[in-house]
């Protein structure tokens, strides 16, 4: 079935009820509804986002996007509600446009228009059988819009509008593997855009709904597949309308065609037409919503038919195609797609919604629920929010479910009664819907209004500044625990003043910053929340630092005559040095190298060196060797 992608346009708030559009939410009265045509039971199919979807015998196979935005095809049972998916390719790549199936559900082909700057279409055929379901792809020259399988699965039939083209192709051609493109075994050529196709059960007919490029009427052509020879077909038209054909279906008793008038989402019309001459018009129904699927009960007692009105909201709607009438509606809520089908019994409905919820239909009681849903919280990144029902209790024994949405859809696992907001989600809409389900009642889905989410604020705690303000000293920003996942910047300032270069998570302090007060800011940023900056208290003014000294000690003959060095050692580096050399404490004048030679009447005195070491941010010290005696 062809993808009918609508923009969800999400009241402020609204209940939905089976059975009408804007159900009122309390029972209390006297004549409120015991009753009613709705979803009885509903599950997640595994894709979060539904492109295109089609049933048969007892299964739902879908393609769409899963969590991680991969294209992905699904077969669900929708007995057991058992899923198998595979992948088909990346979502920004490809583009599923439509769907088709064997009447069996083994076999379900998909195309997949190429994103990626080719523009060409590939047939995905998904053989479902087996331990793990296999894909073989093939190029095809045309732009499916719908497909259509023969009752007998051997061929698929293509509407591509975009071609002016019907085309047949072999369903051997398109599974065998060892090929990378198809051929059509036939096609033939139209003057109109041909949107859909269906195939009589006895799969003796084709019929095509076809529109003109202006939307302002359209037609309903068949093609006699007996009489086709070759390559080639013949498309007569049968009837026709004030507006495109969108879609078809076909019983061995009518042939139903919906129309949509161009630019008018809001209104369709059923044509029934009789199968035995679709020239003839049994009956027309009028829908207020685009109808995109069409699917009559085996035994034609009624036709079930999913559409989306202007604000996005999704309906069944099931018609009695005898009487013309449309005799039950159940509202699905809102998103941009909706397919409906049968079980295995070809009686009972079943639909699916673009957020990948498969639902059985059917007639049940209606559940006293509460009269709304609200968010309650912050609505910002980061900071959890909960669901707050208000008004009347649930029916006893009703088990409530949540799911939380954003612009995206359906949030997977956001199925808890809170939730927090992620980065992802900043600026988008966000709200909870709040299900209430029970054997033999009808589920009611109540959705609160739309939040935007904020951005998020970090937990951002005072940073501290560790180590000694002096000179020379290494200091530490010990920024405390923030928000998991934040980032960080430091900034060191002296005395208020920012200090050029200085941002890592240490500061060692020069000279130039004694007697500066020394503070830091820590700048957090974290993907979907405000930035913040926190400043830590100014430490005392930097002190002056202290040289690294060493004793020096005197190297050479402590004799008469002879020259003697002193050693300093390893101080501080950076450090200027002066010397002064002693005999029996007293200063020698002039004796302020690092060498003296000892004069003859020196001998038997002692003598020492002071070392003087100076840098500037330092306090000046002064070192003494050890005192030799001269000897002679």
């Amino acid at each position: 079935m062809k993808n009918k992608l609508a923009v969800a346009a999400l009241a402020a708030a609204s209940v939905t009820v089976a059975g009408a559009l804007a159900a009122a939410p309390a029972h209390a009265a006297d004549d409120a509804p015991t009753t009613a045509f709705g979803v009885l039971q509903s599950f997640q199919a595994g894709i979060t986002e539904v492109d295109a979807a089609t049933f048969a015998n007892g299964v739902a196979l879908l393609v769409g996007e899963d969590a991680d935005w991969n294209v992905v095809a699904a077969r669900v049972d929708l007995a057991t509600g058992a899923t198998t998916t595979v992948k088909l390719g990346a979502g920004d790549e490809l583009f599923p446009s439509t769907i088709a199936a064997s009447p069996d559900g083994g076999t379900s082909y998909i195309d997949l228009f190429d994103l990626s700057g080719s523009g060409t279409d590939t047939i995905e055929t998904v053989n479902w059988a087996g331990a793990a379901p296999t894909v073989v792809k093939h190029t095809i020259s045309v732009s499916p819009l719908d497909l259509a399988v023969s009752p007998d699965g051997q061929t698929l039939y293509v509407a591509a509008a975009f071609d002016q083209e019907i085309a047949a192709f072999s369903a051997a051609t398109l599974g065998d593997a060892s090929a990378h493109s198809a051929t059509p075994a036939w096609s033939v050529g139209t003057t109109k855009l041909p949107l859909s196709v269906a195939v009589s059960p006895d799969g003796d007919r084709l019929y095509v709904g076809q529109s003109t490029f202006k939307g302002n009427s359209g037609e309903l052509d068949s093609i006699d597949l007996t009489a086709v020879s070759g390559a080639s077909a013949a498309l007569s038209p049968v009837n026709s309308f004030g507006a495109g054909v969108e879609a078809v279906a076909a019983t061995a008793q009518h042939v139903y065609a919906a129309t949509v008038a161009s630019g008018d989402a809001s209104q369709s019309t059923l044509n029934v037409l009789d199968a035995a001459d679709p020239a003839i018009t049994d009956s027309t129904v009028t829908l207020p919503a685009d109808v995109s699927d069409i699917v009559p009960a085996v035994d034609d007692s009624a036709v079930y038919l999913a559409g989306t009105d202007d604000d996005g909201a999704l309906s069944v709607a099931v018609v009695d195609p005898a009487a013309g009438t449309v005799t039950k509606t159940a509202a699905l809520g809102d998103s941009w797609y909706a397919a409906v089908g049968l079980a295995a019994d070809g009686v009972t409905p079943y639909a699916v919604d673009g957020d990948g919820r498969i639902s059985r239909l059917g007639d049940g009681q209606v559940l006293t629920h509460p009269t709304g849903v609200t968010v309650s919280g912050t609505v910002a990144v980061g900071s959890r929010v909960t669901a707050v029902q208000s008004g009347p209790a649930w029916t006893a024994g009703t088990t409530v479910g949540y799911q939380w949405f954003d612009d995206d859809g359906l949030i997977p696992g956001a199925t808890g009664s809170s939730y927090v907001p992620t980065a992802d989600e900043e600026d988008e809409d966000l709200w909870v819907e709040v299900t209430g389900q029970q054997a033999g009642y009808v589920q009611t889905a109540l959705d609160s209004a739309p939040h935007v989410v904020a951005e998020g604020k970090l937990t951002a705690p005072k940073p501290t500044v560790s180590g000694t303000a002096k000179v020379g000293q290494t200091l530490t920003a010990i920024r405390g625990t923030w928000t998991a996942g934040t980032s960080f910047r430091y900034q060191w300032y002296a005395s208020g003043t920012a200090i050029k270069g200085a941002t890592g998570k240490t500061l060692t302090l020069s000279s130039t910053l004694k007697g500066k007060a020394i503070s830091v800011h820590v700048i957090g940023t974290k993907s979907g929340y405000q930035s913040k900056e926190v400043g830590s208290t100014r430490t005392a003014p930097v002190a002056a630092g202290t040289l690294k000294t060493v004793t020096p000690t005197i190297d050479g003959t402590v004799k008469a005559g002879k020259t003697i060095e002193a050693i300093r050692g390893t101080w501080t580096s950076g450090t200027a040095y002066r010397y002064q050399w002693y005999v029996n404490g007293k200063a020698i004048s002039g004796a302020t190298g690092k060498t003296l030679t000892l004069k003859a009447g020196w001998a038997g005195m002692k003598v020492l060196v002071k070392v003087t070491g100076s840098k500037p941010g330092y306090t000046t010290a002064t070192v003494a060797s050890a005192a030799k005696t001269i000897a002679r």
